[in-house]
């Protein structure tokens, strides 16, 4: 509600938010480059086994860091573009930025930050473009990422290394497991939490607290699942408010989709921040903690963009 507050009364909000992303997504993603070629990056912090983090230190959330701004930015956008308010040329600037922050996803190995980042790009260009370009967007799609991921060590080690050994087959190859190991404990502790406490679960950022009294007595500050944390810390009662929004948010794609198919117009502003929201909260990603300050401001600054609250026609009915 405040963030609305500000998009209302502050003059040409999104024309600034716009422009401050793309200068953020253009540095951070930069900066993730030149520490991953270059072994230090423009700070002075070194990678580590690979990996790179950026401005973010030993926090190795850059990957997911971008991969949440990066679809306000698509969104605002097309909202500037609809409304005749980009300057100049920087649709080149922005598609070049686009570009730049999309590797620097890549790069970063973080796995679910990279199936995030494909799913926004393929599921958008379903819904933006003619059929013909989807599936050329698609195929371009797939050939960058198989190069990044065949000649780039560290994309490789973390995406497709890691998730093999994480991922138990059986003698005969067979896929037995589809749940990484480091997780699976993790998600059986936070249910048979949620289980126990159905209502309102143990509490706000609890389960750090509670995972040593249940078993199989896998502990950590958060389950790594939103929907699951949020079911052990808060509840059934909390979980169903996550679960109501991510309906919607199945519904109001398939109206835009419905729209596609009949030829009717649509926002494209609204229909980008839909399916931002819709990737975010996927049920079967792995997540960091939804009450951390660094997330919640992501997630809320996703949702208040997409809610976008009429205050005038507030006043008006009052």
């Amino acid at each position: 509600i405040g963030f609305n507050l500000l998009i209302h009364s502050v003059h040409n909000f999104k024309n600034h938010v716009f422009y401050f992303i793309i200068f953020t997504l253009g540095l951070v993603s930069i900066d993730g480059l030149i520490q991953y070629f270059l072994g230090v990056n423009l700070i002075g912090l070194e990678a580590r086994e690979s990996r790179v983090s950026g401005f973010f230190g030993e926090e190795y959330i850059l990957g997911s860091y971008l991969v949440k701004i990066l679809p306000i930015a698509c969104a605002l956008f097309y909202f500037l573009k609809e409304n005749n308010k980009l300057r100049g040329n920087i649709d080149y600037l922005f598609i070049f930025f686009l570009f730049i922050t999309i590797f620097a996803i890549l790069i970063s190995g973080e796995r679910a930050a990279f199936i995030s980042c494909l799913g926004f790009l393929l599921i958008s260009s379903v819904y933006l473009f003619k059929f013909k370009y989807s599936i050329i967007i698609l195929i371009v799609t797939v050939i960058i990422s198989l190069l990044v991921l065949n000649f780039l060590d560290g994309p490789r080690e973390r995406i497709i290394n890691e998730t093999q050994k994480e991922i138990k087959f059986n003698l005969e190859g067979d896929i037995t497991n589809l749940i990484p190991i480091n997780h699976k404990d993790l998600f059986h502790t936070s249910l048979n939490i949620g289980l126990e406490n159905k209502l309102f679960g143990v509490g706000v950022n609890n389960f750090r607290n509670e995972c040593k009294n249940y078993y199989p007595y896998k502990c950590n500050t958060h389950p790594h699942n939103t929907y699951l944390q949020l079911f052990a810390e808060l509840g059934y009662f909390g979980v169903l408010f996550l679960i109501i929004l991510y309906f919607y948010l199945v519904y109001k794609l398939i109206i835009f989709l419905n729209k596609k198919i009949n030829g009717i117009e649509y926002d494209k502003y609204l229909l980008v921040l839909t399916i931002s929201c819709f990737i975010l909260f996927i049920p079967f990603m792995t997540n960091g903690n939804f009450f951390n300050n660094y997330l919640s401001i992501l997630y809320f600054f996703n949702l208040s963009y997409l809610f976008n609250i009429k205050f005038d026609q507030i006043r008006t009915n009052e």
